[in-house]
């Protein structure tokens, strides 16, 4: 299975996905009757599946588009989670994780927006439940990084297992978006803007000057056989849930 990834253009279409979505479901949601827990179309205890391709905002599902992994699914990365996800799980407690990691001082990964709050909002939301109309007057940036990681799954170790940080999105290599936290969290990502932001990691090793002496990108992109530059993931490097016979190419 052979995938055309160009470094910039596709996951940033991939981000403005998002944003769109983001602004839809702002639409949608005040059309959507409220108090109404029966449906001619479902039965009571009948099991609805997800199509794949929606992000969590307050509680509630919209589609994208494009796919997407959520941190409750088989093969997400779920920031709320206290313990680190790559250590040997013996070795994954909080208790076990000051002890083997510097600079992780506290179990939760994330927080209340509560800078861009008012008292009786931090009181209303405090315990999780967030109306969409508040969390979408509060939220109004995206910041969006390159991870320096390569892989949604080595930047979710960086964050989450050894600099006690998160975000609520990584776009990985193959287009995948991994969603680790509903929207109405606070990541911790960029430091002053996380009450008011989004976070989106993009898997990019990053650019470096031509005549860098540590210039990584060779390693990272080699020719093959051919002379046409592909992705080579390094042995250190987390491949996650990247399909074995994943190969990448930049589209230039």
């Amino acid at each position: 299975m052979r995938f055309a990834i160009g470094n910039l253009r596709l996951r940033i279409g991939i981000t403005f996905a998002l944003v769109g979505a983001w602004v839809i479901a702002g639409c949608a949601s005040k059309s959507q009757p409220k108090g109404k827990f029966t449906d001619s179309k479902n039965s009571v205890g009948q099991k609805l599946d997800r199509r794949g391709d929606e992000i969590m905002v307050c509680g509630q599902l919209f589609h994208t588009g494009a796919p997407v992994v959520l941190w409750t699914d088989p093969g997400g990365y779920d920031a709320y989670r206290t313990e680190r996800r790559f250590s040997p799980l013996k070795d994954s407690s909080y208790a076990a994780t000051t002890h083997d990691v510097k600079g992780i001082n506290s179990p939760n990964r994330y927080g209340l927006r509560q800078s861009v709050l008012t008292t009786q909002q931090a009181e209303q939301v405090r315990g999780g439940g967030w109306p969409l109309e508040l969390l979408q007057e509060k939220v109004d940036q995206f910041v969006i990084h390159y991870d320096v990681c390569g892989t949604a799954a080595q930047c979710f170790f960086i964050l989450h297992d050894v600099r006690d940080l998160s975000v609520h999105f990584m776009l990985d290599i193959d287009g995948t978006i991994y969603q680790t936290l509903d929207l109405k969290e606070r990541a911790w990502h960029a430091t002053i803007a996380n009450s008011r932001s989004v976070g989106v990691e993009i898997a990019n090793i990053g650019a470096y000057p031509v005549d860098s002496r540590d210039d990584p990108l060779d390693q990272w992109y080699p020719h093959d056989s051919t002379g046409k530059r592909r992705i080579a993931l390094p042995i250190y490097v987390k491949k996650g849930n990247l399909p074995a016979d994943f190969v990448g190419r930049p589209i230039r």
